[in-house]
């Protein structure tokens, strides 16, 4: 009998853990009704969220305030459809665009630690996340244009930021109070930013982060307003599909440990970048050949001019 209901206690279990992980993910069909797809009891327990679908205000409204323990929050298979109507982030009668991840949605809320937006947004409303619990690394997704004011101000907790090549618009506090090392983006122009966008205590930011941008655009980083006050600027490969691989006139190669550069002239400047885009070698050409001694095996990309070569030692 002692064993039978141990049998019987752990099957229950695992039809509780079963039914508990699939609430994790839940489709919203008609936007505006998440809210109505699971019981008080379920969204209490879920503190990892995925949503695919189509929402809308509504629903972002309700992972807010329905779902006490949200820490993680998946949203990069669904779909922000528009809203007009008074039961929004805003208060009041307001209309909120479709592919606008709406202002003031998660302020304060401090027990979200992770978001990963949906893909297909492209832009953030002002106040969004403001002194929430986001921590670790934020990546926006590449169609985003705007991130408005204040949209991160006092995420205390981010240490990465990641922003695609379409972005042009940050608005006034968008990090400010951020204590984040490094900020990645992709735009090949610099943004025109206020001081505020970064802004805080003693301007430490610009001395703490490192500003990664994209090759060959470093010293349009360095000479462009605001930007200009990042201690470290550094080149970073964002994409190597976009750019020619190297042609039959510049050959280049290994041989063992070393990496080997030919047909070029003396002083030309040829860069080595690690897996994930960071320039780990800048150096002049020693004339029709030059010969590099790489410090680990791996897998590196190699930039002669505007050519690309990826090399795998």
């Amino acid at each position: 009998m002692r064993k039978l209901l141990l049998i019987c206690s752990f099957a229950l279990c695992v039809c509780l853990a079963q039914a508990t992980q699939l609430t994790n993910v839940v489709n919203v069909s008609t936007p505006g009704t998440l809210k109505s797809l699971l019981t008080a009891t379920e969204k209490s327990a879920i503190s990892s969220l995925t949503v695919t679908g189509t929402i809308d205000v509504r629903d972002v409204v309700s992972m807010h305030f329905d779902f006490p323990n949200l820490s993680v929050l998946d949203l990069s298979a669904a779909n922000i459809s528009g809203y007009t109507g008074t039961d929004g982030t805003l208060g009041g009668m307001n209309t909120y665009p479709a592919n606008e991840f709406p202002g003031d949605a998660f302020t304060g809320l401090s027990t979200l630690k992770s978001i990963t937006f949906p893909k297909s947004i492209t832009s953030i409303g002002s106040y969004s996340f403001i002194n929430s619990g986001l921590s670790g690394v934020l990546n926006i997704p590449e169609n985003v244009t705007t991130i408005s004011n204040a949209a991160f101000s006092t995420c205390t907790g981010l240490t990465e930021v990641n922003i695609g090549s379409k972005i042009n618009i940050l608005g006034d506090d968008a990090f400010s109070f951020c204590q984040f090392t490094k900020f990645s983006i992709a735009c090949n122009v610099p943004p025109v930013i206020t001081a505020y966008v970064f802004s805080s205590s003693n301007n430490i930011l610009y001395s703490l982060c490192s500003l990664y941008v994209p090759t060959a655009k470093i010293n349009d980083y360095k000479y462009a307003t605001y930007w200009k006050n990042f201690a470290t600027i550094t080149e970073k490969l964002f994409n190597t599909s976009t750019i020619d691989i190297a042609s039959d006139t510049i050959r280049i190669y290994q041989n063992k440990n070393q990496l080997i550069v030919e047909g070029t002239a003396e002083n030309e400047m040829i860069n080595v970048y690690s897996a994930n885009g960071i320039m780990i070698k800048d150096i002049k050409s020693q004339g029709w050949k030059t010969t590099i001694t790489m410090p680990l095996k791996g897998f590196y990309v190699v930039k002669v001019h505007n050519k690309i070569q990826k090399i795998n030692f």
